[in-house]
């Protein structure tokens, strides 16, 4: 499979390289080759995995856990596989490999990213499934990969803490446009090369490249409602649920974001408002 990286301007691509995208891992992309052949074997899809040890343990353990919710737990790879299906399958290891990535960054940094991001991702995942809008494996991928750039600009330019306080004002301009502004990049451009790069689908990287963007025209998008602006709106819905379970007051940005979400999924704030307690249930490992 080729991937395209030819889509953005040359002096953000040659920004991007000088930050430094994480390489494809090589079990992900000999995992893509041989998903795309002809004759793809699930045994021998099932054998690459099995070669990393901790990685089979971990699909194993993901793919029986409740965020599946399967009926007969899979007691092999080539079950769990099978059980959650090969896009999926593609989708949980490009997720399950992202810590990895980024495992040589500051631990103290990244482990409250990570647990914002976590949780972000189941919420939007139960989301997705309650409101009908996608299934579970691709709104908790988007979520998981969504801010994956802002490691990278962390890593790169200890000032960007500033940048993010400075985004949190009610009056600011997107983050997006600060970091452009600053560093002449921003996280959702590096997160959705970085999701291009490890094949994870269009819908995803596109859906990450433009989530600080606001169409004005929300009732025409609503008509014509693609997974890209689904996505977007379920990890706006997601970020404000996770806020109320943080015990978080909310503000009018957050309540124009949350507008914008309704807008597109053209929902009402009473259809999500029974879910905050089972969110709060999940959330707390309940």
């Amino acid at each position: 499979m080729k991937i395209n990286t030819n889509v953005l301007a040359p002096d953000t691509e040659r920004i991007i390289k000088e930050v430094g995208i994480p390489p494809c891992p090589q079990v992900l992309i000999d995992f893509m080759n041989e998903v795309h052949r002809d004759d793809t074997d699930l045994h021998r899809v099932s054998h690459l995995i099995s070669k990393d040890v901790a990685l089979a343990a971990t699909v194993l353990q993901t793919a029986n856990s409740a965020f599946y919710g399967l009926r007969n737990k899979a007691k092999s790879i080539h079950e769990a596989l099978f059980a959650v299906g090969l896009r999926n399958a593609a989708n949980l290891i490009a997720g399950l490999m992202l810590r990895r990535a980024f495992a040589s960054m500051d631990p103290v940094a990244m482990k409250e990213f990570w647990d914002s991001t976590s949780k972000v991702g189941l919420t939007a995942a139960y989301l997705g499934r309650e409101l009908g809008v996608t299934d579970i494996n691709q709104a908790h991928t988007y979520a998981l990969f969504r801010d994956c750039g802002t490691p990278l600009l962390m890593q790169k330019y200890p000032d960007h803490g500033n940048i993010v306080r400075a985004a949190e004002s009610e009056s600011a301009q997107p983050v997006t446009d600060l970091e452009q502004a600053r560093y002449g990049v921003d996280h959702a451009s590096l997160g959705a090369n970085l999701a291009m790069r490890w094949y994870l689908p269009e819908e995803i990287s596109q859906a990450i490249q433009m989530h600080h963007s606001r169409q004005e025209d929300t009732e025409q998008a609503a008509a014509k409602l693609e997974t890209t602006e689904k996505l977007i709106a379920l990890g706006i819905l997601a970020d404000c649920m996770y806020r109320l379970y943080r015990g978080v007051g909310t503000s009018e940005r957050w309540q124009r974001e949350e507008e914008h979400a309704f807008a597109l999924l053209n929902i009402r704030r009473e259809d999500i408002e029974p879910l905050q307690p089972d969110i709060n249930r999940i959330l707390s490992g309940e």
